[in-house]
């Protein structure tokens, strides 16, 4: 039977490594979910989302490799199955994995750029179309087990009440959810031509629907910790160094969006998916810092 360390085995690297897997994961999904039904604006979305995620989980595996210190390490994580019980190792695989499915479908996307600009709207080829349609989704499924994976991977590892709590994974997939949403809208604002003008809209209503969801799951899960557990989870969140940076940020955020929406204009709403990600990102490495 294996037991949860009873020491921290990482460092605030680590941290940041499970906000950005919630980040690269949440935006594919939300991508994938949204996708807006003009092609040219859904492929020019794709191309940055795509883009983003990818970029994403290359600095996840430069804060692995990092760890491990040595990058032959990284590569027998990935390639190996000695050691299936390392939850890192998995976690590994399913980083290279993503990456290697972000990248066929990039490749898949210059094409269909290509063709657009030429004003072909068709695939051609029954595989290239039968890999199109798969791609994007194996890219959701892929995403939401890195999602989650985070939940196990802690309460593998930590101490901590609130990692070891059942409701864990639903707080990292809320969060991510909240994360690769407010990401979609920045997306569709980069994009710039969102093709319809309902595509913003439900982004913004997706995003708002995600944060009252997230907030729920929150709620659910600090009424049923222990009271033992939940006076320690307080403590530490009053009292931990890393916790207290976290709230700070936080605070310091909703602060600052408040008091600069009134000259934001049109920007409010990247305003508010940025103050969207922030605090789901310290909701994730607060998880991770209690113990």
């Amino acid at each position: 039977m294996n037991h949860p360390l009873a020491e921290p085995p990482w460092g605030p690297s680590i941290g940041l490594y499970i906000v950005l897997t919630g980040f690269a994961s949440g935006l594919s999904l939300a991508t994938y979910l949204l996708r807006p039904s003009d092609e040219r604006a859904a492929t020019r979305i794709d191309w940055i989302a795509t883009w983003t995620s990818l970029a994403t989980l290359a600095v996840c595996a430069l804060i692995v490799i990092s760890d491990l210190r040595r990058p032959a390490r990284f590569y027998l994580m990935v390639t190996q199955f000695a050691n299936t019980g390392s939850l890192m190792s998995w976690g590994a695989k399913i980083i290279a994995l993503k990456i290697g499915l972000l990248a066929v479908y990039l490749l898949l996307l210059r094409r269909r750029r290509r063709a657009i600009a030429a004003g072909d709207t068709t695939l051609t080829g029954r595989a290239t179309r039968a890999v199109y349609a798969a791609v994007p989704g194996a890219l959701a499924v892929v995403s939401l087990a890195l999602a989650i994976y985070p939940a196990f991977l802690l309460s593998w590892t930590w101490s901590s009440p609130a990692a070891h709590h059942a409701g864990s994974a639903l707080v990292f997939l809320s969060s991510a959810a909240v994360m690769g949403v407010a990401g979609s809208n920045a997306v569709v604002a980069i994009a710039g031509d969102a093709g319809e003008p309902s595509t913003a809209a439900r982004a913004r209503s997706a995003l708002l629907r995600m944060v009252v969801a997230h907030a729920v799951v929150l709620g659910f899960v600090a009424l049923s910790l222990q009271a033992g557990d939940a006076r320690s989870v307080l403590d530490e969140l009053s009292r931990g160094a890393w916790t207290r940076a976290c709230w700070l940020l936080v605070g310091s955020t909703g602060i600052a969006v408040a008091l600069g929406i009134p000259a934001l204009g049109d920007r409010r709403g990247l305003a508010a998916s940025g103050a969207a990600v922030i605090a789901a990102a310290a909701c994730r490495y607060v998880i991770f810092a209690l113990s």
